[in-house]
């Protein structure tokens, strides 16, 4: 009886996810999509990028920090960064580690955080031009970082005329002294590409 009690309180434990030193304070709960999770797979592109403790990182994502609030336990610092302020509201407050920063369809406005990694995430359609705009993410990089890119690429997701396809961002991103460090295929709906600046 006592086993089945500690299992059941260790699996409480895990479905609660707070953050760090906020156990008492429920309103930093990681809100849970249980559909979009089965396909975006938060956990595993998360043990995948392999963050540090100290590490800062800057989530490009659209509607609400979806990504930034898993990742803000593992690092020293998010910034999320959408193009809709109404994003940052309606689903409880963020954590102190989260700085959320307002963009525009050409500029991340990310210039001078240096930061570690950068992770743009279903934006790429948005982006007025990608080579101005990558130049600009540049600026917000530290030297040795990395960009990552998640982005939809089937055709009954996406529309073709909005898609970006893996092998056209493999292509631009050497022209800004960007490599391709990893690129992993577990994503059903998505390419996820790795690059080295």
């Amino acid at each position: 009886m006592r086993i089945f009690l500690m299992s059941l309180l260790a699996v409480t434990t895990l479905a609660a996810q707070t953050f760090p030193g906020l156990q008492s304070q429920p309103e930093y709960q990681i809100h849970r999509d249980p559909v979009r999770d089965s396909w975006q797979k938060p956990d595993q592109v998360i043990i995948s990028l392999n963050f540090s403790s100290s590490e800062t990182v800057a989530v490009i994502e659209n509607g609400f920090p979806y990504f930034a609030q898993r990742i803000a336990p593992f690092v020293k610092k998010v910034y999320a960064v959408n193009n809709d302020p109404r994003a940052f509201q309606g689903r409880g407050a963020l954590p102190p580690a989260i700085t959320t920063i307002v963009s525009t369809n050409d500029d991340p406005n990310i210039s001078g955080l240096d930061v570690d990694t950068v992770i743009m995430i279903d934006v790429l359609r948005q982006v007025t031009e990608r080579l101005p705009y990558y130049q600009k993410l540049a600026t917000g990089l530290k030297a040795g970082s990395r960009l990552v890119i998640i982005d939809r690429n089937r055709a009954s997701v996406v529309p073709q005329s909005q898609r970006m396809t893996d092998s056209l961002i493999e292509a631009e991103l050497p022209q800004l002294g960007m490599s391709l460090g990893q690129k992993f295929t577990f994503l059903p709906n998505q390419y996820f590409l790795v690059f080295k600046y």
